[in-house]
């Protein structure tokens, strides 16, 4: 089981994204007892959405989103519960499931305010609000990543699509 499980993680590491996939699955399967099957179940997610990067098909995105899914469903208390959701949300956004991208990113926000991947999901949940064309939501949501991140290597971005939709809106005065 810690064999799978480290040779997995190694594997995901190297962007071995297939292999794997192949090691995580063995652990979830034989090892239903095992003490970090949470983060197996994590990076098993994870492994799903590196492949459908790669491959570019939907059904290793549903694939990802479906794992983690199940993963926050098994473990809500789970500290990897923030990786899960962000990576649910970019797995939704692959496929064109915006409202439930822009559901995951919203709830890492609320619910892990502090952790590594906050910037990122505000930005993306921003992008994703732009995609459903929800104009004010989304100058609010990159006015807020200005507020909050504005270190950021993505503030650049982030301030020139808050001007585009600020534009978009006919909001001059901001």
């Amino acid at each position: 089981d810690k064999a799978q499980h480290y040779l997995g993680t190694c594997l995901l590491q190297e962007k071995q994204y297939e292999p794997a996939v192949r090691a995580f699955e063995s652990v979830v399967a034989k090892y239903p007892k095992f003490d970090q099957l949470d983060q197996s179940m994590v990076n098993l997610g994870i492994a799903w959405y590196g492949l459908a990067q790669e491959s570019k098909k939907p059904a290793d995105f549903a694939k990802a989103e479906k794992t983690l899914q199940t993963f926050q469903d098994r473990f809500p208390k789970s500290p990897l519960v923030a990786r899960a959701l962000y990576y649910r949300g970019e797995s939704l956004y692959q496929q064109e499931q915006l409202e439930g991208a822009a559901k995951a990113y919203a709830e890492l926000i609320q619910k892990f305010p502090q952790h590594e991947l906050t910037a990122d999901a505000v930005y993306a949940l921003g992008v994703t609000q732009e995609a459903l064309k929800q104009t004010s939501q989304a100058e609010a949501t990159f006015a807020d990543f200005s507020k909050r991140f504005p270190n950021n290597p993505l503030i650049t971005e982030v301030r020139m699509r808050q001007a585009e939709m600020l534009f978009e809106s006919g909001d001059f005065a901001k």
